[in-house]
Formats: C-alpha cells, sequence, structure tokens
C-alpha cells in the first residue's frame, strides 16, 4: 500500500532522509520509512508494520532511487 501511494511521489518534495528496518522475534520485518516536505518543511514518519518477501523488490527499488537522490544533493559537499 505505500509504494502504491508514495512510489511516484516527487524526489524532491518528499524527500526520504532516513529509513529503518527492523526484526522482530518472530522473524518478520517492519519498516520505519521519514520523509520531509522540503516545501512545506513537514515531517512525514510512514511505519510499514509488515513487510513480506513479496513487498522487498519494489521496496528496495523505492528506496535505492531516493539513496541516489540523497547522495546527488550531499555530493558537493
Amino acid at each position: 500500500l505505500f509504494i502504491k501511494e508514495m512510489g511516484d511521489a516527487d524526489l524532491d518534495m518528499n524527500l526520504v532522509f532516513r529509513w529503518d528496518v527492523g526484526l522482530r522475534d518472530d522473524g518478520t520485518y517492519y519498516i520505519d520509512i521519514f520523509i520531509i516536505h522540503q516545501r512545506k518543511g513537514r515531517f512525514v514518519p510512514f511505519h510499514i508494520k509488515n513487510v513480506t518477501d513479496s513487498d522487498l523488490g519494489s521496496i528496495l527499488n523505492y528506496l535505492t532511487v531516493r539513496k541516489e537522490t540523497m547522495s546527488n544533493l550531499w555530493e558537493g559537499i
């Protein structure tokens, strides 16, 4: 559902600056994704409660693109 809603969001206006992946005692994973809406200055955290094997490809793709965006922003510093 997260990828369906946020997957094509503008990279600059919805800047992903952090994500954390956690493992529960039962072996399932969750992800926290932190976004800043740059022009509005809004901080928007997302908590994805359960990540399944079928979700991994789309989530990894989403985060890879956002990591590249963040790296490009900081490259000159």
